[in-house]
């Protein structure tokens, strides 16, 4: 159980995150230490559990691209239809880029 929690980290957390490298160091030290066998009941639901959560994280990520998309299109939109747009242009771009 203690590897599939392991495994299920590593998979949700950033490759830049300095967590991901302890973790896998841990999860070295583990296998040496104990027969691993493949995962059931618990340790099953744990490996599903951590699925679920990186997918939810992936669709997450996802759908703010989109909508980070679509304003952007939007501010194109209204800023080309505006006679005077020279501070309006600057200040929704920067909001839209930030978030």
């Amino acid at each position: 159980m203690l590897v599939s929690c392991i495994q299920g980290l590593n998979k949700s957390l950033s490759t830049k995150d300095k967590l991901l490298k302890k973790l896998k160091d841990l999860e070295v030290v583990v296998r040496k230490g104990v027969r691993i066998s493949p995962a059931t009941g618990l340790g099953k639901e744990i490996e599903e559990f951590f699925d679920r959560l990186i997918m939810e994280q992936k669709f997450l990520q996802e759908e703010k691209d989109i909508v980070k998309i679509m304003l952007l299109e939007v501010a194109e939109t209204i800023t080309s239809m505006l006679s005077n747009s020279s501070g309006f242009e600057t200040d929704i771009g920067t909001c839209v880029k930030k978030n």
